[in-house]
């Protein structure tokens, strides 16, 4: 049978919430799928369950690797993937069960190179959703049109809840940057983007986000922000240069320029005298943001 849809899911030393999340994958409604589990050099017994899934269920594939960052571990599954279409999650999420269904449908309905579904975020006291609220469809054609899904898609930039198509990311040697520490998976998006000819939503519910695990990712362990905001910064203004939009492109790309300056200096805020270095660097690009908002008002 054709692979139709191959599941992406890094893991590393998540045999809490690996088993959850494999078993929502494997128990699709679609049919013809594969499921990557790309262990990226796990020490807490994450790999011998990854082993376990694999030796029950032919659809599994375990790719054992050296710890290298989720980047890197999503770089060797799309090496390695047979579908036609690519999915990722992480390892203590889950999907509902006709979610790769109800995806592959819209994208094919569309003619589609991207379809990007709704996903609820679980915390410990409350749930929300986030995504596409209606089925939509946008061509790149339409300037205007594909900077709505653009400005839309910022808002959640992870690679989850969203259908990929193989052939556009081996055709143009799309990657997930791995020097990047923070913000690759928004670069890979626009990236995407900029090759996709055109894009569909579809409302219902294709990821479930646990805010329930441990934190994935700290200023401490990714002490360049700067250097990742730049890195987004120009992957996104490569993106809107291509639609030709003049200056509502240029409008979007400082309202993104001020979101990740925000972002920067919440996140510095946050985490205290561990980042205090870049607290100063947050601060100064704050204010200038600041600035450039009376300028432009």
């Amino acid at each position: 049978m054709e692979t139709t849809v191959s599941v992406i899911v890094p893991v590393y030393d998540s045999v809490r919430f690996l088993k959850k999340c494999a078993g929502s994958v494997l128990g699709q409604s679609l049919s013809g799928l594969e499921l990557i589990l790309a262990d990226d050099g796990s020490t807490d017994g994450s790999s011998a369950l990854c082993r376990e899934l694999a030796a029950q269920d032919k659809r599994v594939r375990v790719l054992e690797l050296p710890h290298k960052g989720v980047s890197a571990a999503r770089n060797a599954g799309l090496e390695t993937a047979r579908g036609r279409y690519i999915f990722f999650a992480d390892s203590d999420d889950w999907l509902p069960p006709a979610a790769l269904e109800g995806l592959l449908r819209r994208m094919e309905a569309e003619d589609a190179e991207l379809c990007v579904g709704a996903a609820r975020f679980i915390g410990v006291i409350h749930t929300r959703r986030v995504g596409p609220e209606t089925a939509m469809s946008f061509d790149r054609a339409d300037g205007e049109s594909f900077l709505r899904l653009i400005e839309g898609l910022s808002r959640c930039t992870g690679p989850w809840g969203k259908l990929y198509c193989t052939e556009l990311i081996r055709r143009h040697g799309l990657s997930f940057p791995e020097r990047m520490a923070y913000g690759e998976d928004a670069v890979f998006l626009w990236r995407y983007l900029a090759k996709c000819r055109r894009a569909a939503t579809a409302p219902e519910i294709a990821y479930c986000y646990s805010q329930l695990a441990p934190a994935r990712a700290s200023v401490r362990d990714h002490p360049a922000l700067t250097q990742w905001q730049q890195e987004e910064l120009r992957a996104y203004a490569e993106l809107l240069a291509g639609l030709r939009l003049g200056a509502a492109a240029d409008e979007a790309l400082e309202r993104r320029r001020t979101k990740l300056e925000t972002d920067a200096l919440r996140r510095a805020v946050t985490h205290g005298a561990d980042s205090r270095p870049f607290l100063h660097k947050a601060l100064w690009n704050a204010a200038a943001a600041a600035k450039r908002a009376m300028i432009y008002r």
